[in-house]
This record gives C-alpha cells, structure tokens and sequence, in this order.
C-alpha cells in the first residue's frame, strides 16, 4: 500500500469513526470503500492515547521540559525533540488532525507537517534518533517505566542530535 494510500486511509477513518462508533451501517461508511473487508479484519485494534500522555512521554524520553518543548525557540537541541513529538503525536493519537496538533503544541500545522516529514527522515537514518524514537513509543506504550516526568524534564540532558 502507499504512504498516499495509507494517508488517505487514516484521513477517511479519522474523519468518520464517530459515525461507526454512533452504530451507523460501518459496511456503508466511505472508510471501507476500496478496500477489502479481510484486511479491516487484519488490522490491528487503534489505540488512541491522549495528547497529553504522549507529551509527557515524550519529556521523559527527550528529557526535555514543557516549557521548551512548547515554546518557540528553534535551536536544534530543542527543536529536534519537538519534531519527535509531532511524529508522536501523529502515530499515537490518529483521531487528532495536524491543526489539532498544532493547537496543541502552540504552533502551526504547517510547522507541525515539516516536523512530521524531517522527523520520519532523521529516524530512518539516524541511529541514535531511531533509539530515541523506541524509547518514547515504549514509554507510550507502558512497556517501560521512565520514572518520574517532572523531575527529568527540567532541561537535564537535552538530546543534542
């Protein structure tokens, strides 16, 4: 399938899942259209976890605070994390839109569409990165325990990428 095909997917189901969820005929809804009923059935179950859970993980694996991750200074130290978040923020919470996001991390959708694109880049080919990348998705995922948000967040041990 391509990242079009894939895009489009998200869109249509991100826009209509409240008609599914509010009993409507899901067989009729455009969600399914084009797309074989055995690979719904195939897909796994979508978690939609909250902006603010995947914030909070992404301080601690960035250990990067609040303040700087929504804040607007565009120093790579700072503004590399905050990528990663948007990316995060994409995966993670599939019901939200880019101008949702954006709202969210104080910014525009087009930033937030840029971050997006160089964080799905630097992942791909940067080892440390893709590492970084792992260790927030097990923090959202609740397969491991970063320890307490706050107190890491401070602004010790910024990734410098």
């Amino acid at each position: 399938m391509t990242p079009e095909r894939q895009a489009e997917i998200r869109d249509a189901w991100s826009r209509d899942l409240p008609k599914v969820l509010a009993g409507k005929d899901p067989m009729k809804n455009p969600i399914y259209n084009g797309i074989p009923m055995r690979e719904w059935n195939d897909l796994p179950p979508v978690k939609n976890y909250t902006v603010e859970h995947v914030l909070k993980c992404a301080m601690r694996a960035t250990k990067v605070s609040r303040m700087d991750l929504l804040g607007p200074r565009r120093a790579a130290p700072l503004a590399r994390p905050r990528q990663l978040t948007y990316l995060l923020l994409r995966d993670f919470c599939p019901l939200r839109s880019l101008p949702e996001i954006a709202r969210a991390m104080k910014k525009d959708h087009t930033t937030v569409m840029h971050g997006i694109k160089a964080a799905r880049i630097r992942r791909d080919k940067d080892p440390d990165y893709r590492q970084l990348h792992e260790k927030a998705v097990r923090f959202i995922e609740g397969r491991e325990d970063g320890g307490d948000v706050f107190a890491e967040a401070i602004g010790e041990g910024r990734f410098d990428g």
